[in-house]
């Protein structure tokens, strides 16, 4: 979209979200100078993001993997939030009675709905289902501000995809720790088949904002489990 059809209120509205998400997913921003936000990580600069989801960054940073990661992630990060941040621009308010805030409406299918309410966190979503008058809205599930996981909840409650299709973000995590397991037992293979294992590790990290810390519980899990094993044959 040419920068010219989007007004300096709707890039200020999104500067504040992408700062929310960005400072969510571990990254540092400054005040905005020139129509750019600046974002650090690890308290290096590492790009500027402008107000219609556009970054520069350095060439240097892709050279170094960890800042070249980091980069990937913040590109995630912001094409996220200019999608939805484009779509409530024209969202028009949820017609449904018996709600204590305002929602904005951002898709409605098959009875299910996708909405969003904006608070001091920044947006949140949440997705419903239509009572049979269609007047009121009952079964809300709230995800807070993933944007991602309201859309699969609403394709899933909408009929659009299979519920038996995919996968929750905790059996992505196990996925990854197994694939990583069988990659790291250095076992024959392919150059083929390990460039395969690479993509699947690659797109779940990207799926899963939050997979360290899914796998560490993981982890902190099988050590209990361990430790009680012990004990019990210590007994």
């Amino acid at each position: 979209m040419d920068t010219k059809e989007i007004s300096e209120e709707a890039k200020a509205r999104f500067f504040e979200e992408a700062g929310i998400c960005l400072k969510r997913g571990g990254f540092q921003v400054g005040p905005v100078e020139e129509g750019y936000m600046p974002v650090s990580w690890q308290d290096a600069p590492l790009c500027r993001v402008n107000g219609v989801g556009g970054i520069r960054y350095r060439s240097e940073v892709v050279r170094d993997p960890d800042a070249g990661e980091a980069l990937n992630r913040v590109l995630d990060i912001i094409n996220v939030a200019d999608e939805y941040m484009r779509l409530l621009e024209k969202a028009p308010q949820l017609n449904a009675t018996g709600l204590d805030e305002s929602y904005k409406c951002l898709n409605e299918f098959n009875g299910a709905v996708l909405a969003a309410h904006h608070s001091s966190r920044g947006w949140d979503f949440v997705t419903w289902y239509r009572d049979y008058s269609g007047e009121a809205v009952t079964q809300g599930h709230y995800v807070g501000g993933d944007y991602e996981g309201a859309k699969r909840d609403f394709a899933i409650r909408a009929g659009l995809v299979p519920q038996k299709e995919l996968f929750s973000q905790e059996q992505l995590a196990e996925i990854h720790r197994c694939v990583e397991t069988v990659r790291d037992m250095d076992l024959p293979t392919t150059v083929k088949r390990e460039d395969r294992m690479d993509g699947i590790l690659e797109q779940i990290r990207r799926a899963v904002p939050d997979l360290d810390a899914r796998i560490g519980q993981a982890q902190n899990e099988d050590g209990q489990i361990a430790d009680q094993a012990l004990w019990s044959q210590t007994m």
